[in-house]
């Protein structure tokens, strides 16, 4: 009977917290579904095709704690499995926070360059084009933002203690029952994977220098704990110019890879990308990636270049998209070419 009373008496002091909690807090609740259908074809193979749906539930809550505080949480969903998971309290203009597949460290510096729609790395899935290492995607970190560092500048670090990966998994690369999302990175190509612990930090910095020209830079450095295994590091740099309707970009990011000692990578990867407003509902882009890879300290014989052309139009809530992507030297292999068309329509809410 007292355990019963113990019990009756735990679930009201809940119930009451959680009730004050959310009378004290603001929850948001938005989201999106997508389908995509993606041909495509590569040298000598005939026309592959997919078709692919992708639903997500973001949910943001903010509020303050008895301290005057600010907090806020954000959970997010891909296909209703787990993605973004974030805990933080600010205190002025200083983020202190934990949580796993969100845009921090590096990854703040890592994508300055503006896209119509996806960026290279989303559609490119077989190219042997990397993304640059980040160490928070599918991993749990914990870190620190410092905001308002020169003009509207962000200082943002990360720390994972004991990963066994490093770079980007696409969401949604573990679904079950055929369910398949509808972009494509996710490959060995966009990440390294080891049976070997890495502790691992990283840290980007943006900063607006006048309205139109924002800068970026980035850098991860990862501590093996195996000395059969390379220490992973990575560092990126991004610029971008905005004169409407014309935004010009460009990325660099050079990732020596985790890998065994014996198979040392590093791939050198120059990105320009370019986007024009033909309307206030419709826009235009075109962006290309250079990789230059290392193997062993000798370099690959040919070079991978991708290139993609994108148009998306807008209908207030429903986007329709439009990529056209050609590789050329998939795998760093001479006269192996790629090409693939995806076309999505999105409703956000």
């Amino acid at each position: 009977m007292k355990n019963k009373y113990v019990k009756l008496l735990t679930a009201t002091a809940l119930t009451s917290v959680m009730s004050t909690g959310i009378a004290m807090s603001q929850l948001k609740i938005s989201g999106y579904q997508e389908t995509s259908m993606i041909t495509g074809s590569a040298k000598g193979t005939e026309s592959a095709k997919t078709l692919a749906t992708e639903s997500s539930l973001t949910f943001n809550m903010a509020g303050k704690l008895n301290n005057g505080m600010d907090y806020s949480m954000l959970l997010d969903t891909i296909n209703f499995g787990l993605q973004s998971r974030l805990v933080q309290v600010t205190t002025g203009s200083i983020d202190v926070y934990g949580g796993a597949e969100a845009v921090r460290g590096i990854e703040i510096a890592r994508t300055i360059p503006a896209y119509v729609n996806n960026r290279l790395s989303d559609i490119t899935n077989g190219t042997g084009l990397t993304d640059a290492n980040d160490g928070t995607s599918s991993e749990n970190f914990i870190g620190f933002d410092i905001r308002n560092l020169g003009p509207n500048g962000r200082l943002s670090v990360t720390y994972t203690p004991n990963s066994d990966q490093v770079g980007r998994v696409a969401p949604g690369t573990t679904l079950t029952n055929s369910v398949q999302t509808t972009d494509l990175a996710g490959t060995t190509a966009n990440y390294t994977r080891t049976d070997a612990a890495m502790s691992i930090l990283t840290a980007g910095y943006v900063v607006d220098i006048v309205p139109s020209l924002r800068v970026g830079v980035g850098v991860l450095k990862g501590d093996a704990q195996s000395a059969a295994n390379d220490d992973g590091s990575t560092k990126t740099a991004g610029v971008r110019f905005t004169q409407s309707p014309f935004t010009l970009g460009y990325q660099y990011h050079k990732n020596d890879n985790h890998t065994l000692v014996a198979t040392s990578q590093t791939n050198v990867v120059n990105t320009f990308a370019a986007t024009y407003a033909v309307t206030k509902d419709l826009s235009v882009g075109i962006a290309q990636s250079k990789q230059e890879r290392t193997v062993e300290g000798v370099r690959a014989t040919a070079d991978l270049k991708v290139t993609a052309f994108q148009a998306g139009y807008s209908l207030g809530a429903m986007v329709l998209q439009y990529d056209y992507m050609l590789a050329d030297g998939v795998n760093h292999v001479s006269g192996h070419d790629q090409n693939l068309h995806k076309v999505k329509a999105k409703i956000n809410f």
